[in-house]
């Protein structure tokens, strides 16, 4: 009886620890909604400001909502462009980056070569972008961001269902 007791105690004790052991990987691991934030905040501060964009990134409902201000000036003519886009977040296969001299732009590669969906303030009609891209800052490239940014969406695209497109070279 006394053996069957000390069993019993040693089986609970290892299957107790081993669930500790998967709840703390767990926990430090970022939620559906940190991701979002992070990727939220980051994009906002690392925008060409400076050069005359910004953009506002919305959540809902595994749709990303980029809303970008253009601002367009030359010696007599100064415009601004405000346009809404439309990003189902699980059709992103994956995110890509290219480093100029003065900028990082930041591009969605859809699923099936699908474009960017997007509404121009001056239209009442959609349009479907195939170059869409996100300006931002050369500041973008310091502490490993572009790598940073790349898992985030990485997993922000798994938490809304949709596989990620992995670059072999």
């Amino acid at each position: 009886m006394r053996k069957i007791i000390l069993t019993l105690a040693f089986l609970l004790i290892t299957v107790l620890g081993f669930s500790q052991n998967k709840a703390k990987t767990k926990i430090n691991e970022p939620t559906k909604l940190e991701t979002e934030q992070w990727i939220s905040e980051n994009i906002s501060s690392f925008a060409m400001k400076g050069k005359g964009h910004s953009y506002d990134l919305y959540f809902n409902d595994g749709i990303l909502l980029i809303k970008h201000i253009s601002v367009i000036s030359i010696p007599s003519f100064t415009s601004t462009v405000k346009a809404d886009y439309f990003i189902p977040i699980k059709e992103i296969s994956k995110v890509r980056f290219e480093t100029l001299d003065d900028a990082v732009l930041l591009k969605f590669v859809l699923k099936n070569n699908a474009k960017v969906k997007a509404k121009y303030e001056t239209d009442n009609y959609f349009t479907y972008d195939d170059d869409f891209r996100i300006v931002l800052s050369n500041a973008f490239q310091n502490d490993d961001m572009i790598n940073r940014m790349t898992k985030a969406f990485n997993n922000l695209i798994k938490f809304n269902g949709g596989t990620v497109v992995k670059n072999t070279y």
